[in-house]
This record gives C-alpha cells, sequence and structure tokens, in this order.
C-alpha cells in the first residue's frame, strides 16, 4: 500500500475531449509542469492555422499601407498629367484659333462653342488626374492605417488566443508528485467536470505499509 505524506491532489482535464496520448504510469514520479496526458488537438491545431493566416493577410495589408506610394506606380501618374496638360495646350489652341476665325466671320458661333466645351473637358481631366496624382503621392490616409493596425492587433489576440486552447488540452502536474491513480485510457472520452478525476498525485515522500 502506497499512502501519501500530504493530501492527494486530484488532476482533471480542463476542456472535454479525447485523450490521445497518457503519458504517465501508477508509480511515477513527476515533476511541476510535467506532462499527464493530452487530449485530441486536431481541430485546435486547425483553427490556430486559421488564425495565423489571418495576422499575416493582416500584417501583409499594414506593410502594403505603410510603403505607399509605390514608386513604380508615380511614373504612370505623372505621365496621366503630362499629358492631360499638353491636351489642355491643344483645346486652348484650338480655342484661341475659333475666337479669331469667329471675329472674321470665318467660322460660326456653334464651332466656337464645340471648342470651348472642348477645352472646358480637358481642363477638367487635367484637374482629375492632377488630384489623382496628389492623392497617390500622400500615401495612406492615416485613417486607414489606424484601421489596418487595429486589425492586426486584433489577429494577434486571436493567435494567442488558439495557442492557449491549444495548450489546455495537454493536461500537466501542478506540482512534484507521485502518480497514486490513473482513472483514463487511451481513446477514451472525458468531460468536464469529470464523474472521477483523472489522474492523482501524492507527495514523493511515500510511507509503505
Amino acid at each position: 500500500i502506497v499512502e501519501p505524506r500530504s493530501e492527494n491532489i486530484e488532476v482533471a482535464a480542463v476542456v472535454p475531449g479525447t485523450v490521445t496520448e497518457l503519458y504517465v504510469k501508477v508509480g511515477q514520479s513527476v515533476a511541476a509542469g510535467e506532462r499527464l496526458f493530452r487530449l485530441d488537438d486536431r481541430q485546435r491545431k486547425a483553427e490556430l492555422a486559421v488564425q495565423r493566416a489571418l495576422l499575416a493577410q493582416a500584417e501583409a495589408e499594414l506593410h502594403r499601407l505603410e510603403r505607399l506610394p509605390r514608386p513604380e506606380d508615380i511614373p504612370p501618374s505623372e505621365a496621366r498629367v503630362h499629358k492631360a496638360e499638353a491636351d489642355l495646350k491643344a483645346r486652348k489652341d484650338e480655342l484661341d484659333r475659333m475666337e479669331r476665325l469667329l471675329t472674321k466671320n470665318v467660322a460660326t458661333q456653334q464651332d466656337w462653342i464645340q471648342a470651348e466645351q472642348a477645352f472646358l473637358a480637358a481642363r477638367a481631366l487635367l484637374e482629375q488626374a492632377q488630384a489623382e496624382d496628389a492623392k497617390l503621392k500622400a500615401g495612406a490616409w492615416e485613417e486607414e492605417l489606424a484601421v489596418a493596425r487595429a486589425e492586426v492587433a486584433r489577429a494577434r489576440e486571436a493567435v494567442s488566443q488558439a495557442e492557449v486552447e491549444l495548450d489546455r488540452l495537454i493536461v500537466t502536474a501542478p506540482v512534484r508528485g507521485a502518480v497514486l491513480k490513473v482513472n483514463v485510457r487511451d481513446g477514451e472520452y472525458v468531460g468536464t467536470p469529470p464523474g472521477q478525476p483523472l489522474i492523482i498525485l501524492g507527495d514523493t515522500d511515500v510511507l509503505h505499509v
């Protein structure tokens, strides 16, 4: 008969599940923190993988916003502005020519109106190209960066939570002691609270009667 000198410690699973690995047997001495048994962790591992993927996605989006504008996007934007400026100049020259022809009664009022409308349209396109170029060179808005940073923080918390949930499937010895009784087997489903403690630990300094 093995009797511990101190009060027994009853160990149970924190969450329900199927025991996949049993690491100890009766009479074995264990250190504090040593593994006693593990529950099925396939679902938790899958959830952790998903959360890590979401974190990587959030970090990539934040990195993309922080690097704006991309150097390769600037030349095409500037080229659109230059083209719009050239188009506006051409339309202005055409409008001036129509005004001279109109004073000489060579062009009609309708010709002048069409030239003016073309000039106004070209000016609007230039203003749009300039605004888009300025927006591009300004980079991401601080509000966008704040949202992206918050999403990264949330994703990191989700990963941490998933890691905690995975760790809870490994039941460890709370103190140093000897395994006095094992009430669980590999493949057995255990709930919380169990009908009886799964493993009972006692002081390693035992009495043999």
